[in-house]
């Protein structure tokens, strides 16, 4: 578990989620195997209070390889949580425990007891989902919840037991064990004759019951930190993993429907592998929320329920404007809720159809004649010669589902002046907004769309006056739909020079300082020769820059990248590089290599200094008695090497071509490179359109790692003081 924690950390492949998603690899593996049968185990809490010490365990991890310190940290926060969750669970079945004592002892037996018993998974219940529970018809359950309603709360014995229980915020409200649903518009707690409160209930998924049982009503009720173990599942919209976690009898088979437009619930509110227990639960008109995300709506704007189907769908399609006809007609379609006014309707039109200046009266035609707009407005239009004689509707109160049935046709205009003239039909079926949208939204919202939107005043362009010609279409896409922005160009180029200096005078503070916020991807082998001097003089500082060289010489994997990322993670840890280790000058090496084989067949490389020496080293002739060498008399000590000609730096100039995201000018490279003299050529083109400094540096960086690449062959490695000449 942890290993693979620590992988999947080390990798960090989204942008965002991965911690997320590496706790819940972290519950599967112990479930796989049996360890662990229902997904309760909740560490997100114990690592969240340790967040500095957690990441730099993965730091360390990743430096010294040794995983050891962090199977230790990350066993610790297993055992603790999962101690603490035994215990909290346990306190909380004794309240459950006592609540069905003081029931029994209040004389209720049978099927009122069943029901206590299956509140440990659902602090909220129906008639209908108790019915579900229990095995027992709707007229039976519906007979023991009203038992139920007369006698005393068994729960404020216990108050403050349960306040005890778990770290909990706030007070716990106290409300009877039985509630009565109040369909009416209203939200606020109110008396009815007897004392006992009536606690009002939107009707939202209840169906035909006419009342739900919640012993422990409060906004903070202990029962819900059970519900918070299942959380997991309730966010991604399973209620049935959720209710087999607690009730291996029970498959709820209703299940949540994302629509292709919607925002899938988990992707809006989700931790939920990060909800520690005693977070703060809300009262939702009846549902308890347990995201902890603190809302206080009388509808359920927060977790995903199957809801009565009671929203209309409203399909709004744009047929033209400002004279012009639209064909196909672009359209959206709407779920409108029963307490949504025809101005919650015309501003979502309008949104959805990316009007952007609303100083325009909005206005629905019915078709029975009678006008929807503002009172103003709507006088005018009476007094009006044409059209049926009909009393103005006032837009800002009256109710859409009030005034229109299903399947009926009405009119939305929007400017009376440009008339965008829009098509509108209720849908033939009401919808539930949970299924469709995902959520039950204050507003009317759409949750399908199709076609094309045209501006609201017809402009293509910013600053179109209607008679200019259009912009030229750019040479390329935008840097944003090629996934290279920021640009190059907008990042400091890296001055090797700085660099060089810095390595040279083995000034650890210098070379970070021309490291840090610099384009270095294409000097990479050049800044990585640095990296260990930086690391024995200010590790602490040099270490995050080391590791990001590291990744980039992974990610980039050029000749020799993989070579000096080994390199690198050895020196990170403390470990000898693998290998016969030289001082080799790999600049020198390089071009060696790579000259030109009528000059030269090749030369050898020193392994006891690292010099480099060409074939005319060897000849008395040519550099006299005393600085020849004698490869003959330590044979042991000198490597041979080949020259390889320009084939290597002709491939350098092609990928450089290459990558340019100029087409026009990626040509040009490309055609000078052709035939005869095409070094010379590409050398004056890279100087005439100011690349030569990106050339070289690409250039070199190539041919370090080949050097490097060909020493790791022969089984060498370089070591940082060859490069500090």
């Amino acid at each position: 578990m942890q290993r693979d924690k620590f992988k999947k950390s080390t990798l960090h492949p989204y942008g965002d989620g991965n911690g997320r998603l590496g706790r819940l690899i972290t519950l599967l593996q112990p479930m796989k195997a049996g360890e662990l049968r229902w997904p309760i185990l909740n560490i997100a809490p114990w690592l969240e209070a340790r967040r500095d010490e957690y990441q730099d365990g993965l730091l360390n991890t990743t430096i010294t390889g040794d995983y050891n310190p962090w199977i230790e940290f990350f066993s610790t926060a297993v055992a603790e949580q999962a101690k603490e969750g035994l215990e909290r669970i346990q306190r909380l079945m004794k309240i459950r425990d006592t609540m069905i004592l003081g029931l029994r002892e209040q004389g209720l037996r049978g099927s009122a007891i069943e029901i206590a018993e299956w509140l440990i998974g659902y602090p909220v219940i129906d008639v209908n989902t108790a019915a579900t529970l229990t095995g027992k018809t709707f007229q039976a359950t519906n007979t023991a919840i009203k038992k139920t309603r007369r006698r005393k709360h068994p729960h404020r014995n216990h108050q403050k037991e349960a306040e005890q229980a778990l770290p909990l915020h706030g007070r716990m409200e106290r409300h009877p064990m039985g509630v009565t649903i109040d369909r009416s518009p209203r939200h606020q707690p109110r008396s009815r004759p007897g004392g006992d409160d009536v606690i009002p209930i939107p009707p939202y998924g209840l169906g035909d019951s006419s009342m739900v049982w919640q012993p422990f009503a409060g906004a903070h009720s202990p029962l819900v930190e059970l519900l918070a173990l299942t959380q997991t599942y309730r966010a991604a919209g399973d209620g049935r993993a959720a209710a087999a976690a607690w009730s291996p009898r029970f498959s709820n088979r209703r299940r949540v429907r994302q629509s292709k437009t919607s925002t899938p619930f988990a992707a809006q509110h989700a931790r939920p592998w990060a909800t520690p227990m005693g977070h703060r639960h809300t009262w939702h008109g009846g549902v308890v929320c347990v995201c902890g995300c603190g809302r206080a709506a009388p509808r359920p704007a927060c977790h995903p329920r199957i809801m009565a189907r009671t929203w209309l769908s409203v399909t709004v399609e744009l047929l033209g404007g400002r004279g012009e006809e639209l064909w196909p007609w672009p359209g959206r379609v709407f779920a409108v809720g029963p307490s949504h006014t025809f101005m919650d309707l015309a501003n979502a039109i309008n949104d959805g159809f990316a009007r952007w200046d609303r100083s325009h009266l909005s206005m629905f035609t019915l078709a029975d004649g009678r006008v929807v707009t503002d009172t103003e407005t709507g006088a005018e239009m009476v007094e009006s010669v044409g059209g049926p004689i009909t009393e103005p509707v006032d837009i800002e109160s009256a109710k859409v589902a009030r005034l229109l049935g299903l399947g009926v046709e009405f009119q939305f205009t929007f400017d009376l002046g440009d008339d965008w003239t829009h098509r509108c039909v209720v849908g033939r079926e009401k919808v539930d907004p949970i299924q469709v949208l995902g959520i039950a939204p204050g507003n009317p919202l759409p949750y399908w769309g199709w076609g094309s939107i045209p501006d609201q005043y017809g402009r293509r362009w910013n600053g179109d006056d209607g008679e200019g010609r259009a912009p030229r279409r750019p040479p390329q896409p935008h840097p944003m739909l090629l996934h290279a922005w920021p640009a190059r160009e907008q990042v400091p180029a890296l001055e090797v020079s700085e660099l060089r200096a810095a390595i040279a005078t083995a000034d650890a503070v210098r070379f970070l300082a021309a490291v840090r916020g610099r384009d270095v991807d294409d000097a990479l082998q050049q800044v990585g020769a640095g990296m260990p001097m930086a690391l024995q003089q200010r590790r602490e500082q040099a270490e995050p820059v080391a590791v990001s060289v590291i990744n980039r010489l992974t990610w980039r994997g050029g000749t020799g990248d993989g070579v000096l990322a080994e390199d690198l993670l050895a020196c990170l840890r403390g470990e000898p590089l693998t290998g016969r280790v030289v001082p080799v000058d790999l600049e020198m090496l390089g071009s060696e290599l790579e000259g030109d084989p009528g000059m030269s067949t090749g030369g050898y490389v020193d392994l006891r200094t690292g010099e480099v020496y060409d074939d005319s080293s060897t000849d008395p002739a040519m550099v006299g008695e005393d600085a020849a060498v004698d490869v003959e008399a330590e044979p042991d000590r000198w490597l041979r090497f080949d020259r390889t000609g320009s084939r290597d730096g002709w491939r350098d100039m092609a990928a450089f071509a290459g990558r340019c995201h100029d087409a026009a000018l990626r040509e040009r490279l490309e055609r000078a490179i052709e035939g005869r003299g095409a070094f010379g050529r590409f050398r004056d083109l890279v100087h005439r359109e100011s690349l030569a400094d990106q050339w070289y540096i690409f250039a070199a960086d190539r041919q370090l790692g080949r050097a490097r690449e060909f020493l790791a062959g022969e089984g060498i490695r370089v070591t940082q003081r060859a490069v500090q000449r």
